[in-house]
C-alpha cells in the first residue's frame, strides 16, 4: 500500500514495523510511530494536518524516495552490473 500512496504525494503515517523504516525516512518522508500506539498515529496525523507546509515537503520526499522502487530503473541498473 505504501508504494501505491507516495507516486500521489500522500503523506504516510505507518507503525514502524517490518521494512517499514528501510522505506519510511522518520519525520523526513513520513511518520513512524510504535504498534498499537493508536495516540502516536493520531499524533502524526494531526500534526500533517496543522503543518500543511511541512506536510508537503514530506509528501514530495516520498514522491521522490519512491523513484527508486522504478522496475524500469531497477532492471536498467541490474543489467549494467551483470552486463
Amino acid at each position: 500500500m505504501l508504494l501505491r500512496q507516495w507516486p500521489w504525494a500522500y503523506c504516510i503515517v505507518s507503525t514502524n514495523v517490518g521494512g517499514l523504516p528501510y522505506l519510511i525516512e522518520d519525520k523526513k518522508c513520513g511518520f513512524l510511530v510504535p504498534v498499537n500506539d493508536a495516540v502516536a498515529m493520531a499524533k502524526g496525523v494531526i500534526w500533517l494536518i496543522e503543518n500543511p507546509d511541512e506536510a508537503k515537503q514530506i509528501a514530495e520526499c516520498g514522491r521522490r524516495k519512491i523513484k527508486e522502487f522504478d522496475w524500469q530503473l531497477i532492471k536498467q541498473e541490474w543489467d549494467e552490473v551483470l552486463v
